[in-house]
């Protein structure tokens, strides 16, 4: 049976995903509290190429959640258009109710097989259609690009782009942004970096370093503000080119 994130049932940890659970319900209850004061909008003057590596920071997971209708609506989710990569583990559960319930499709490599879960990512990167979205310093530093990036770039030839969600009213937790009420979150998005550039950079990690850490560093170097979440104000929408 394929549950909603187009996972079957039987593929899942049984035992984490039902510790997660009172986790979950917790964090999506907050979710719903929260979503009904802030207004969404989902412009249409740019999209993610089909077939895109889109990496993040773990430190924004907060703000993606907040924003999930709008962020699910950009990446325009749904069986063969993309998912986001996780892995079949407590910590990754955790979290996930709010995008299922979003149908946001998901990928989850298995520590359990056989198959290292860089073979199964990069399996799953040549065998099937549409964008993936992950979090480049998940499981290491905070706010640092993983190489391994430029490994799925270049033995896939697909391309990447840079994605942050930040609130500019927050305070910082374990480094992880936590919006507060009537915060403002943004989402922005890089001009796509192809393998071919990779290949032609001196350095492709301090390229992919630079990428990101620009949409947030410095407005006037944004190529891209994708959207804006406001509560309790006018929706403003910036763009910088």
């Amino acid at each position: 049976m394929q549950m909603r994130d187009g996972i079957s049932f039987g593929s899942y940890h049984f035992l984490w995903l039902i510790l997660s659970l009172p986790f979950n319900v917790l964090i999506d209850l907050i979710y719903f509290l929260l979503k009904r004061f802030y207004r969404c909008e989902s412009p249409k003057d740019y999209s993610i190429p089909r077939n895109a590596i889109v990496y993040s920071y773990h430190r924004d997971l907060i703000n993606t959640l907040a924003s999930a209708e709008t962020f699910r609506a950009e990446m325009q989710p749904g069986p063969g258009k993309g998912a986001y990569l996780g892995y079949h583990g407590f910590f990754s559960y955790v979290g996930s109710l709010t995008f299922w319930r979003q149908s946001m499709q998901c990928f989850r490599y298995d520590r359990r097989k056989p198959k290292k879960p860089f073979a199964q990512i990069i399996e799953w990167l040549t065998h099937r259609d549409g964008w993936l979205f992950l979090r480049t310093d998940g499981g290491g530093a905070y706010g640092k690009v993983n190489g391994s990036l430029i490994k799925m770039s270049l033995l896939t030839g697909r391309p990447l782009v840079a994605s942050r969600q930040i609130s500019d009213r927050n305070i910082t937790i374990n480094s992880h942004q936590i919006p507060l009420p009537g915060a403002k979150i943004s989402c922005y998005w890089s001009r796509p970096i192809s393998a071919d550039e990779l290949k032609e950079s001196k350095d492709p990690l301090a390229l992919l370093q630079k990428t990101i850490d620009e949409l947030a560093g410095n407005a006037g170097k944004v190529q891209y503000v994708k959207s804006e979440i406001t509560s309790g104000m006018s929706l403003q929408r910036s763009q910088t080119r």
